[in-house]
């Protein structure tokens, strides 16, 4: 904070997503905070879809637990099996993110052998997406799935989740 302080003579607001985001903040830092609302600004309008469109549901980012994703086999498999429609389509990004270096994380042979077994409806985008990527596999998806669970987004939010709200997902 020192550091920041020195380089930034006028000072700096720190905006958060969230009162308690805020709250926490405050703890250590002496400045101005302000939670602000994400602006929603999508590209087009969302529609509602009809009873015939695909409706796509996607995972993006890394595959940490923390992240959720051992979650996604199960749920995607569940989903697969009783959707006689065959409407529901998923897409989900593999990738070890700098936290995950060694094995494939729990759930990746699942997510695989699901797409495997779905290939129609389980598309897999494996890697680090530049960003022209990542903007097209966003405007891919109905949906984004954020099936976090460890207790640091408790309070917090994850990147995904903020990207999610702004692009109208």
């Amino acid at each position: 904070l020192a550091s920041i302080n020195r380089s930034t003579p006028n000072g700096f607001v720190l905006a958060t997503d969230t009162d308690l985001l805020a709250a926490d903040y405050a703890s250590i830092f002496r400045g101005t905070i302000r939670p602000f609302p994400i602006p929603v600004r999508p590209a087009a309008t969302p529609r509602r879809p009809s009873d015939s469109d695909k409706v796509t549901f996607g995972y993006v980012g890394d595959c940490r637990a923390a992240k959720g994703f051992p979650r996604l086999t199960p749920m995607i498999e569940g989903v697969l099996q009783k959707d006689g429609t065959r409407r529901i389509h998923f897409s989900v990004q593999l990738y070890r993110g700098t936290y995950d270096q060694g094995a494939d994380p729990p759930g990746w042979d699942g997510i695989e052998a699901l797409a495997a077994a779905f290939p129609s409806r389980l598309k897999v985008v494996k890697g680090v997406l530049d960003d022209a990527a990542y903007a097209r596999l966003f405007a891919s998806l109905d949906a984004v799935l954020i099936p976090n669970d460890h207790p640091a987004f408790e309070a917090g939010s994850s990147n995904v989740f903020c990207e999610s709200v702004a692009a109208g997902k």
